[in-house]
């Protein structure tokens, strides 16, 4: 007797989301804070100004994706909560095949084969009308934990931008005062420069030139 089971082949697809959850989860890690909507992924040609250094640092500070991510996954949550008031339907089918033979020993003419086929199929339809409050709860609870990850990412942009402020002014400062020193240093060194050849001509006298030195250093 051999017999085949056919099981039958379940391709991946794709969930849809049948509430439109994924309206409510910005775009992008920045929220409605970018210009043109789109996180900006290539290395920068030339110094940033405030509102691109601001893009990037919304689009790619891990903490922005933490929080961004949490959205995605509790406006999920929700979803799956509402689909508890959804009916579920459920089908089954199954294939079999046997085949069996029987040998009769110098009696050819008694041999026997056997091919068998049969097929069953199912269809359920279920539907819970009610559960004593659970799903309200569950959907509830989804809510809140989705409106708690939208204060949270909120919270984290705020912080973000004011890093990213403190930060890009205090790199402007230290470039302006950069530049102020070199500047200062090239000043005292003319200055030095000059003293001494008005020190070599007879004009001035070497405390000049110490003072010149002094001030460059």
């Amino acid at each position: 007797l051999l017999m085949f089971a056919l099981l039958t082949m379940v391709a991946p697809v794709r969930a849809h989301d049948v509430f439109r959850t994924d309206k409510q989860v910005p775009a992008s890690p920045a929220g409605g804070l970018l210009i043109d909507r789109i996180c900006p992924f290539e290395m920068p040609i030339q110094p940033l100004l405030l509102q691109e250094a601001l893009d990037r640092a919304l689009c790619h500070n891990p903490k922005t994706r933490q929080a961004w991510m949490r959205i995605r996954v509790d406006a999920a949550n929700v979803g799956v909560a509402r689909s508890a008031y959804l009916p579920t339907m459920t089908a089954t089918w199954q294939g079999m095949r046997s085949q069996s033979s029987t040998t009769v020993s110098q009696q050819p003419q008694l041999d026997s084969k056997l091919h068998a086929n049969s097929q069953t199929q199912s269809l359920s339809l279920n539907w819970l009308l009610y559960d004593f409050g659970g799903r309200s709860a569950s959907l509830s609870a989804a809510k809140a934990l989705f409106i708690a990850s939208q204060a949270n990412h909120e919270s984290a942009l705020q912080a973000s931008i004011i890093e990213l402020m403190q930060s890009y002014y205090a790199t402007q400062y230290a470039e302006g005062a950069l530049a102020i020193a070199r500047e200062a240093e090239d000043l005292a060194g003319n200055s030095q420069r000059v003293s001494e050849k008005r020190m070599q001509r007879g004009v001035a006298s070497i405390s000049d030139v110490l003072q010149a030195q002094a001030a460059e250093m």
